[in-house]
Parts: structure tokens; C-alpha cells; sequence
């Protein structure tokens, strides 16, 4: 299967690192191919797996479901009776580790990776209503987000942290976010898609039923810390 994303995300003029915004680069049966609410489900039964985060949906922070020992497992994890009543009560869900969801997605990787180089992975943010995500902050890698499904509401600022300080504590009183103004400000509906550059600031809202992809993309000859650890081989081998 040619997976068509990252050529479409490249396909513009890379002379500026300005936030970009495109409108429904994907159709609804592209977006279903990466991610459905089965999936979703999939990787809620195997939490030992997917490494999995919860934000409140009544403020923002984070919530930690208690991680317990398992026979035959160097390290535990979660209820998944817990996961499931949490997702049901309407909290956003990361998964952190859906990049190794099955042979399909591992193999949109291995195309990724031969457009943007660098070390990617896919997460996966979702909710069944309206929630929270993060405060105003910034990332180091460079970022995608491809809304799958539903819709969630977007502000990606002008003002950028520079490179050589460390990230800025999310709402640290020595940050002016009210005097931050927006290069971005869009209602992402399924099929659209985000380009935030490297320690740009920016903030979701999620207001409804959503699905959504985010590709970081650290680039080896920019960030040192990265540059001493190995690519992730996302070619899959068969025995036969």
C-alpha cells in the first residue's frame, strides 16, 4: 500500500519554518486506514504494550492509573477495566506507542521515514466528548497533526522559545502567553492537518468526539541528544 501522507505534507515550499495549516489533504477512507476507533480499542486491551497517558477532562493535568505487578512481566500496568471506565467518562487518551500497532502502520512509518528524515513516530490523541489537552507550550521536534476524526479546535502562536534555553514549564509565570499572537487559529474537521515548527508555541482544545494523529519529527543533525541514538528499523521482516 503506498501511503500518500507524507508526500502530501511535503508538497509545499520549505524555504520558511512558518506554521502551515492544510485543508482535507486526506479522505475519510485515508483517515481510517491510520486510525479507528477499533484501534483505539485494540491498543486500550493491550496497555502493556502502548504505553499509555490520561488528561483530565476537568482540568489540565494529568491522571495516573495505578500500575500493578504482573507474573512473567519485568514491569506493570494498568487496569484495563480502569482504562476503559476513564475513556468512557469522556478524558483524553495518548498513545504513545501506536507506531508499532500492526505490520500496516509500521509500514506507513518505513514510507514516512523515506520522505522526512529524521526519527518519527506516530501518537495517537482521543476522547469520546469534550475534554482537555495541554496548556500553551512548545516542543522540541518539529510536529504534524492530522485530525482523523471529529473535530478539535487549534492555536499554533508566532512566538517560537529559542533553541538554546530548556523547555519552558507549561503556564511559567516568566512567559507572556497573553502577548502571544496567533499565526494559526483553525477548527482542524477530519482530513485536515498542521505543520508546527520546533519550539512553536501551541494549544489544542478538543470540544468533541475526536481522533488525532501527531508525528514528531526530530532531525539527527539538529538536536545532538538525538543524534547518538539509533533510527527505529520500521521495515517488517517475515521468517519466510
Amino acid at each position: 500500500m503506498t501511503f500518500l501522507l507524507p508526500l502530501k505534507l511535503f508538497d509545499r515550499n520549505w524555504d520558511q519554518d512558518l506554521p502551515y495549516y492544510y485543508e482535507q489533504i486526506l479522505d475519510k477512507k485515508e483517515c481510517d486506514d491510520i486510525c479507528t476507533w477499533k484501534d483505539v480499542e485494540y491498543c486500550l486491551n493491550l496497555p502493556n504494550f502502548f504505553d499509555i497517558d490520561v488528561v483530565s477532562k476537568h482540568e489540565i493535568q494529568k491522571i495516573n492509573p495505578q500500575k500493578h505487578p504482573r507474573s512473567w512481566a519485568g514491569q506493570g500496568w494498568e487496569e484495563k477495566s480502569e482504562l476503559f471506565h476513564l475513556f468512557k467518562e469522556g478524558h483524553t487518551f495518548i498513545i504513545n506507542n501506536y507506531s508499532f500497532r500492526s505490520e500496516k502502520v509500521m509500514g506507513m512509518l518505513e514510507q514516512w521515514s523515506k520522505i522526512f528524515s529524521g526519527d518519527s513516530q506516530f501518537q495517537i490523541y482521543c476522547g469520546m466528548g469534550q475534554s482537555n489537552s495541554f496548556y500553551i507550550h512548545e516542543d522540541l521536534p518539529n510536529n504534524f497533526i492530522v485530525q482523523l476524526r471529529g473535530k478539535t479546535k487549534w492555536k499554533v502562536f508566532n512566538e517560537r522559545r529559542a533553541t538554546f534555553v530548556a523547555q519552558a514549564t507549561p503556564g511559567d509565570a516568566q512567559v507572556d502567553y497573553d502577548s502571544f499572537t496567533p499565526a494559526i487559529d483553525v477548527e482542524l474537521n477530519a482530513g485536515d492537518a498542521l505543520y508546527i515548527p520546533p519550539r512553536c508555541y501551541h494549544q489544542a482544545q478538543p470540544s468533541e468526539e475526536r481522533i488525532s494523529l501527531s508525528i514528531p519529527v526530530h532531525h539527527y543533525s539538529l538536536y545532538h541528544a538525538h543524534s547518538i541514538t539509533r533510527p527505529v528499523d520500521w521495515k517488517w521482516y517475515n521468517i519466510y
